[in-house]
Protein backbone atom coordinates (compact mmCIF):
# COMPACT_ATOMS: atom_id res chain seq x y z
CA UNK A 1 0.00 0.00 0.00
CA UNK A 2 1.09 3.55 -1.24
CA UNK A 3 2.23 5.31 2.13
CA UNK A 4 2.51 2.75 4.27
CA UNK A 5 5.18 3.66 7.10
CA UNK A 6 8.20 1.41 7.34
CA UNK A 7 9.14 -0.32 10.18
CA UNK A 8 11.92 1.39 11.58
CA UNK A 9 9.09 4.60 11.19
CA UNK A 10 6.67 2.37 13.60
CA UNK A 11 9.34 1.51 16.03
CA UNK A 12 10.76 5.21 16.24
CA UNK A 13 6.80 5.77 17.35
CA UNK A 14 6.51 3.59 19.68
CA UNK A 15 9.60 3.64 21.22
CA UNK A 16 9.13 7.68 21.81
CA UNK A 17 5.94 7.35 24.32
CA UNK A 18 6.44 9.39 27.26
CA UNK A 19 6.62 7.76 30.74
CA UNK A 20 4.61 8.53 33.62
CA UNK A 21 5.91 11.97 34.59
CA UNK A 22 7.34 12.82 31.85
CA UNK A 23 7.26 16.78 31.25
CA UNK A 24 5.87 16.71 28.09
CA UNK A 25 2.64 14.63 28.94
CA UNK A 26 2.57 15.96 32.34
CA UNK A 27 2.80 19.45 30.59
CA UNK A 28 -0.54 18.33 28.17
CA UNK A 29 -2.25 16.77 30.86
CA UNK A 30 -2.08 20.48 32.83
CA UNK A 31 -3.72 21.93 30.07
CA UNK A 32 -6.10 19.68 29.83
CA UNK A 33 -8.67 21.09 32.11
CA UNK A 34 -12.20 19.84 30.47
CA UNK A 35 -12.26 17.35 27.30
CA UNK A 36 -15.12 17.53 25.19
CA UNK A 37 -16.38 15.62 22.24
CA UNK A 38 -14.26 18.11 19.32
CA UNK A 39 -15.38 18.00 15.72
CA UNK A 40 -12.36 19.96 14.69
CA UNK A 41 -10.20 17.27 16.66
CA UNK A 42 -11.78 14.46 14.63
CA UNK A 43 -11.40 16.23 11.57
CA UNK A 44 -7.68 16.46 12.29
CA UNK A 45 -6.99 12.92 13.18
CA UNK A 46 -9.58 12.11 9.62
CA UNK A 47 -6.88 14.23 7.65
CA UNK A 48 -3.93 13.13 9.35
CA UNK A 49 -4.44 9.52 7.97
CA UNK A 50 -5.58 10.64 4.79
CA UNK A 51 -3.01 12.96 4.28
CA UNK A 52 -0.25 9.54 4.12
CA UNK A 53 -3.01 7.43 2.11
CA UNK A 54 -3.52 5.24 5.63
CA UNK A 55 -6.84 3.89 6.62
CA UNK A 56 -8.55 3.94 9.99
CA UNK A 57 -7.73 0.21 10.29
CA UNK A 58 -4.19 1.53 9.76
CA UNK A 59 -4.23 3.77 12.68
CA UNK A 60 -6.06 1.09 14.98
CA UNK A 61 -3.40 -1.51 14.19
CA UNK A 62 -0.29 1.25 14.61
CA UNK A 63 -2.09 3.04 17.63
CA UNK A 64 -3.81 -0.22 19.74
CA UNK A 65 -7.31 1.97 19.25
CA UNK A 66 -10.05 0.28 18.49
CA UNK A 67 -11.61 0.97 15.29
CA UNK A 68 -14.84 1.93 16.89
CA UNK A 69 -12.79 4.47 19.23
CA UNK A 70 -11.46 5.75 16.45
CA UNK A 71 -14.74 6.88 14.63
CA UNK A 72 -16.39 7.65 17.59
CA UNK A 73 -13.32 10.79 17.50
CA UNK A 74 -13.18 11.23 14.33
CA UNK A 75 -16.90 11.84 14.72
CA UNK A 76 -16.61 13.61 17.46
CA UNK A 77 -19.55 11.26 18.95
CA UNK A 78 -17.56 10.77 22.76
CA UNK A 79 -15.09 12.65 24.51
CA UNK A 80 -11.69 10.85 24.04
CA UNK A 81 -9.24 10.37 27.02
CA UNK A 82 -6.01 11.37 27.24
CA UNK A 83 -4.29 8.04 26.55
CA UNK A 84 -6.75 7.64 23.08
CA UNK A 85 -5.39 11.62 22.14
CA UNK A 86 -1.60 10.47 23.41
CA UNK A 87 -1.76 6.78 21.36
CA UNK A 88 -3.57 8.82 17.92
CA UNK A 89 -0.64 11.42 18.24
CA UNK A 90 2.17 8.71 18.53
CA UNK A 91 1.30 6.66 15.69
CA UNK A 92 0.55 9.72 13.49
CA UNK A 93 3.44 11.37 14.02
CA UNK A 94 1.78 14.82 15.17
CA UNK A 95 3.07 16.23 18.70
CA UNK A 96 0.05 15.51 21.26
CA UNK A 97 -0.19 19.51 22.23
CA UNK A 98 -1.29 20.05 18.59
CA UNK A 99 -4.40 17.72 18.68
CA UNK A 100 -4.84 19.10 22.63
CA UNK A 101 -5.35 22.58 20.80
CA UNK A 102 -7.85 21.71 18.85
CA UNK A 103 -10.46 20.89 21.87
Amino acid sequence: MAGTPSAAQVAAWRSNVPAEGDPQLTEVIVHVVAVVPSPGLGIEIANAWQREGWSTDWLAEESGIGRRTIINLEGALKTPQIHTLYAAAVALDVPLADLVALL
